[in-house]
């Protein structure tokens, strides 16, 4: 039994198409365990991060330039 879980985890893992599959099924998986409100706050954060850190870069740029 030991022996063919090994085998089958190695060919998940050597295998991009059936790895790829198997971790957007995690990912779906994850995704339908939350509810939709730590989904909006995870989906805000994340578009927030992008956006401070670029007018934190802008902000430096600018105190550089006087």
């Amino acid at each position: 039994m030991e022996n063919e879980d090994q085998d089958f985890w190695k060919a998940l893992l050597t295998n991009r198409n059936l790895r790829s599959r198997f971790i957007r099924d995690l990912e779906i998986q994850a995704i339908s365990s939350r509810s939709a409100e730590d989904l909006a706050t995870r989906y805000r954060e994340e578009e927030m991060l992008p956006r401070k850190a670029a007018l934190a870069s802008q902000s430096a740029a600018s105190r550089r330039s006087w």
